[in-house]
C-alpha cells in the first residue's frame, strides 16, 4: 500500500517541488523561533552554515535548566 498524494500538496518526498515545499515551510519555522533575536533565515541551505545561527535556535529551543540544588 503506498502512500496517496494530490497534485496540491507539493508532489512526492524527492520530487524538486516537494523539496522546495518542505525547505520553505521550515524555514518558515526556523524564522518564526528566532522571531525575537537579530537572525533571519532567507536560504536554509547555506544561512545556517557557519553555525551561529543553528546555535542560536538550538538555545531557543533547549534553554539552560538549572539543576536541582544549585
Amino acid at each position: 500500500m503506498s502512500a496517496r498524494f494530490s497534485p496540491g500538496d507539493g508532489g512526492r518526498p524527492g520530487d524538486k517541488g516537494w523539496v522546495e515545499v518542505q525547505k520553505k515551510t521550515f524555514t518558515n519555522w526556523v524564522n518564526d523561533k528566532l522571531k525575537e533575536t537579530d537572525y533571519t533565515v532567507k536560504e536554509i541551505t547555506t544561512d545556517l552554515k557557519n553555525g551561529v545561527v543553528l546555535v542560536t535556535l538550538l538555545m531557543i529551543l533547549a534553554p539552560k535548566k538549572k539543576m536541582p540544588g544549585k
